[in-house]
């Protein structure tokens, strides 16, 4: 009877035990799932807003000179930005889509860590779909057909990653798998994040400086040219939309999509420092101090971002 009560007390301090370890991990684990997914938002609305970023600038340069006329090719028969995308459609979508790749990660992680019983998940395609589960050859096109020359630089991290997040299968104990998960995908999600942050650095965020600055220097030029014949009430709208051109020269704006990038990366290595821990409470602690700090910047850097979006 002794050993029988013995054993009894041994599987249920187990039992208790796993199941703090689950609830440990569900909380936090589930905190990067909702703030990946709102920090992969944020990025994706500065993405699908480049090309009509671009459109506004020529319209601009326009609305101030009523010399121009509005073209779909200038003389020298180049395109302008109305007769053809600046960024191609197909590169910002691969990049779009390598951060879902990024949120469909976090997404696996959540559920292993909610998950009440064991159970396979499907296979890659069935968890991914066919659109994230073949991009690395999207990647491979685009950087073949040579009009996107950093596009290469996605193909590895993306299909390793991929692969990572088909095998997180429920067959072993939900904290072991959800370390080995993060383990085995974070070398591909700080690569691929990494190039996210390097594109922003060298392509966007310089879009954003030397389309700011174009913008002030045009309309400044328009408001001196006509400055003259303008009512008081005239002159104070122009004036206004000059400063607002001169604020979003601000090199804190143009590098808001860079910083929250880096943000959602240093949020990642806590998870993986994290997985590799004794998971102990104050390891917990720290992860969710890294969390807060990147809950407050997503907020920041939200706002940030709106303003160069809008």
């Amino acid at each position: 009877m002794r050993t029988y009560r013995a054993r009894l007390a041994l599987c249920i301090a187990v039992i208790v035990a796993s199941s703090c370890a689950v609830n440990r991990y569900k909380v936090p684990v589930g905190d990067f799932r909702n703030k990946t997914i709102k920090s992969t938002s944020v990025l994706a609305d500065f993405y699908v807003t480049r090309n009509q970023y671009e459109v506004d600038l020529y319209l601009n340069e326009v609305a101030v000179d009523p010399k121009l006329e509005v073209l779909a090719k200038n003389p020298d028969g180049t395109p302008t930005p109305l007769g053809k995308p600046v960024f191609s459609p197909e590169s910002l979508k691969a990049r779009l889509d390598a951060l879902d790749l990024i949120g469909a990660y976090a997404n696996r992680l959540a559920d292993l860590a909610s998950s009440e019983a064991p159970a396979k998940f499907k296979d890659a395609a069935s968890l991914l779909g066919q659109n994230l589960t073949t991009l690395s050859n999207t990647f491979s096109g685009l950087a073949s057909g040579g009009g996107d020359p950093t596009a290469i630089k996605y193909v590895g991290p993306v299909g390793k990653l991929i692969g990572a997040i088909g095998e997180m299968i429920l067959e072993q104990k939900r904290d072991q798998l959800i370390s080995a998960g993060i383990n085995k995908a974070a070398p591909e999600v700080d690569t691929i994040l990494g190039q996210v942050k390097n594109d922003l650095d060298t392509i966007f965020s310089l879009q954003l400086s030397t389309g700011a600055t174009q913008r002030l220097a045009t309309l400044v030029a328009g408001y001196n040219v006509d400055r003259e014949r303008l009512s008081y009430q005239e002159r104070k709208i122009r004036l206004s939309e000059i400063r607002d051109a001169a604020a979003l020269r601000s090199t804190e704006i143009a590098s808001a999509p860079s910083s929250l990038v880096t943000s959602m990366s240093s949020a990642h290595q806590a998870l993986v420092k994290l997985a590799m821990s004794k998971r102990q409470p104050s390891d917990f602690s720290q992860f969710n101090s890294a969390l807060e700090l990147w809950a407050t910047r997503i907020e920041d850097l939200a706002t940030q971002v709106k303003a160069v979006v809008n």
